[in-house]
């Protein structure tokens, strides 16, 4: 397995772990989170926590209002996205 997969498979393990809807839903890798009713509002401060702790980053408002929040493949792309940033040399 790939570091994207890997990403991506660590995400939805925790939505599927923490959000018992996403089984009864057969949610998949890009289903709507949020207007699909899987994740509410409380649900979404779960989630980035998650994200901040687990892969060491830091999620703005912006990021969590925005599309990047909406299935489980645009939140790897996310914290994809915010590591490589977090790399460079400043």
């Amino acid at each position: 397995m790939n570091s994207n997969d890997d990403v991506l498979g660590r995400i939805r393990a925790f939505v599927f772990d923490h959000f018992p809807i996403a089984h009864r839903r057969k949610v998949s890798c890009e289903s709507a989170l949020r207007a699909g009713g899987i994740v509410d509002p409380l649900g979404v401060f779960e989630i980035v926590e998650y994200l901040e702790n687990e892969f060491d980053i830091s999620l703005h408002d912006e990021d969590v209002e925005g599309p990047a929040f909406e299935t489980l493949t645009s939140l790897a792309e996310l914290v994809r996205t915010k590591k490589k940033h977090a790399q460079r040399p400043q």
